[in-house]
């Protein structure tokens, strides 16, 4: 409760104690002390202290507090010393860190979501603000083994991590998902943990659960460029995202966990969707595809408006590769119960043997409608129509 924090068993060593109309200074030595209500202990405390009616006053601080080492200086400024009781909307702090350690099993007692935290933050930089509302700057905040965020953040709505705001601007950070495993669950962990290290230059808005991100992220899946809101549901960890989205050379294959069958993809376009297993993602994209590899070969000058999710595909596409002419609108939908295909193509030229369709070089083109549900030759109903239709196998036109 920073409400109501005691100190209790103080063993100290002062010097240099003067007194002068409202204002004490005083220089602590040493002092260790517990806080009765948490039993968290002042290990040792060193300052040059003061204090007056606006002012208290920590500088050339170190504090050894718990499991925490806290160090350079510390001012609070309040209009009475009665604000003291109402710390976190009353006093103005101004905080300077270099390289101090935050536990998270100390910062517990004052932002109850990090109960279930084993870690350690360490923090440099300047905070300036009330505790509601404060700002950080020229901030360095190394966490877990290999991650931290460097750059400018803002934070209104503490202590309640999950209605806090956040407006960050971040240069040459990096974060690992190893790290980030107790903030986001396990199952965005797995997802998380198949882009390996991640090194970004962004800007987030936002609050934890419902953000912009804004930025270049370098993977060892390949590169993001996203402007992108993602929405995260506490009980599910489900995610939902929309916004613009650009890859460059992204491996999908192990993204999907399917490298035999899809390769690298270069995109430019938006995204609106939810999930982000190939289980459960389901979303529509609207973009330009610069190449994406499928079987082993890289199709070029891709166009696509379409709703895309497993064993359904609703919208239109377009292929305007060297070896594959291609447009359609379709509707695809294989999932259980459903079984509904329809497609209104036309085929203008395709080179199957370059395309890993066929051994021999062969050409086809045609004009395609159909339109049927089932995917049994019992089971089928509709129709379907091949027009004007031209192969050529290994040389050989074929009618």
């Amino acid at each position: 409760d920073y409400h109501h924090f005691l100190l209790d068993s103080v063993n100290s060593e002062i010097t240099d104690f003067k007194i002068r109309n409202d204002s004490i200074r005083l220089q602590i030595l040493k002092m260790g002390a517990i806080e009765p209500r948490t039993s968290l202990k002042v290990h040792d405390f060193t300052t040059d202290f003061y204090f007056d009616n606006n002012v208290m006053a920590f500088r050339d601080l170190h504090v050894l507090l718990g499991d925490s080492e806290i160090q350079d200086s510390l001012v609070f400024n309040y209009h009475y010393p009665t604000a003291l009781s109402s710390f976190r909307d009353s006093v103005h702090v101004v905080a300077n860190f270099d390289s101090s350690s935050i536990a998270a099993s100390d910062l517990k007692l004052f932002v109850p979501a990090l109960q279930r935290m084993d870690q350690h933050f360490i923090l440099s930089g300047m905070v300036d603000g009330r505790i509601v509302a404060f700002e950080c700057s020229d901030v360095e905040l190394r966490f877990g083994k290999d991650s931290r965020l460097v750059g400018n953040i803002n934070l209104e709505g503490l202590p309640v991590v999950r209605d806090t705001f956040i407006d960050a601007s971040l240069k040459n950070s990096v974060i690992s998902p190893r790290d980030l495993r107790p903030f986001i669950g396990e199952q965005l962990y797995l997802e998380a943990r198949k882009f390996g290290t991640i090194r970004l230059n962004s800007e987030f808005l936002g609050f934890p659960r419902d953000f912009v991100a804004n930025g270049t992220f370098f993977t060892q899946l390949g590169t993001l460029n996203s402007d992108i809101n993602l929405k995260i549901d506490k009980e599910t960890q489900s995610a939902a995202y929309s916004g613009a989205l650009a890859t460059n050379n992204f491996d999908l294959g192990n993204w999907t966990d399917k490298p035999d069958v899809f390769q690298k993809v270069a995109l430019n376009g938006q995204i609106q969707g939810s999930g982000f297993t190939i289980e459960e993602a389901d979303f529509v994209l609207k973009a330009n595809i610069s190449n994406f590899g499928f079987y082993g070969y890289n199709y070029t000058n891709i166009e696509t408006d379409a709703r895309l999710a497993k064993e359904l595909f609703i919208g239109k596409l377009k292929i305007d590769d060297p070896n594959l002419k291609f447009s359609s609108d379709a509707y695809v939908d294989v999932r259980k119960n459903v079984d509904h295909i329809a497609i209104e193509a036309t085929l203008d030229t395709a080179n199957l043997k370059p395309l890993n369709l066929t051994e021999k070089e062969a050409i086809l083109s045609t004009y395609i409608d159909l339109d049927f549900t089932g995917l049994t030759i019992d089971e089928m109903v509709g129709f379907a129509n091949l027009r004007k239709t031209a192969f050529t196998n290994d040389g050989q036109s074929v009618d």
